[in-house]
């Protein structure tokens, strides 16, 4: 965590602000064994997002083009993402949507709390913040394109309000020096290295935050993973399941 913390602060000092908080976990954790092995978190995680979601949608009724289509985009998230985000918010303890036009639909991107912090925060809402939309290896360097967002004030033709400010950044190897959004063509084609959505009173994210606790911390920025505090019960699981195991190969052997 230390190259990323060192990558988010800079950032942070780029636009003027400084990380509110920090993630949340502990010490005994097994999500990230998901692939390679059983993970209990990630069990979890899952079972209680599918009797969250099961049977749910969010239709928008309407007949005019807009509410049709704000039931279509609604639609795909909840048949694509919906699920995904909650699950990210258990394993991580919070995540946030980001929405983002490609040219032909509304691409929803989830990303957990281990790749966002929060900036700046008016209360329980977040005003700005940070997060990785994409990683890449070229020749053992990794590049990490990364996008800030803040709310600021816009002056309009109709009078003062709010904007959505965005910036990107291209750091490697956890530095932002030496990195160009130039050096990549597809993220290149995507983003502008700035630009601005006016109009608006907040950040155009959505957030999906894991209702567990810190007891220790329970005014934290961010949420806790669901299985915060069980970190003795995973390592007592993931033990027992090692030793049947190994049972069963010397089994096997004296056979």
């Amino acid at each position: 965590m230390g190259i990323w913390n060192n990558l988010i602060d800079a950032v942070a000092d780029r636009i003027g602000s400084e990380i509110q908080g920090r993630t949340i976990s502990q010490r005994r954790r097994d999500h990230h064994l998901k692939g390679e092995s059983y993970s209990v978190e990630a069990e979890i995680s899952e079972a209680i997002a599918d009797l969250m979601l099961m049977y749910s949608t969010a239709p928008v009724e309407g007949t005019s083009p807009r509410a049709k289509w704000l039931n279509e985009q609604s639609t795909r998230f909840w048949q694509g993402k919906v699920e995904r985000a909650v699950v990210s918010a258990f394993l991580t303890g919070d995540c946030i949507i980001v929405p983002s036009w490609n040219g032909r639909n509304v691409q929803n991107i989830v990303v957990p709390a281990e790749d966002f912090e929060v900036l700046e925060a008016f209360g329980d809402e977040i005003t700005a913040c940070a997060y990785v939309l994409d990683r890449k290896v070229k020749q053992n360097t990794t590049y990490t394109l990364m996008q800030a967002v803040e709310l600021v004030p816009y002056r309009s033709a109709t009078g003062d309000t709010y904007a959505n400010r965005y910036r990107m950044f291209v750091a490697r190897n956890g530095s932002l020096a030496g990195g160009s959004l130039d050096d990549f063509p597809e993220w290149r084609d995507r983003f502008d290295a700035e630009w601005y959505i006016p109009n608006v009173e907040r950040l155009l994210i959505g957030r999906m935050r894991s209702h567990a606790i810190d007891p220790l911390h329970v005014n934290s920025v961010k949420g806790a993973p669901i299985c915060f505090g069980a970190g003795e019960p995973i390592a007592e699981i993931r033990h027992l399941l090692n030793a049947m195991s190994a049972e069963f190969d010397l089994s096997e052997k004296a056979i």
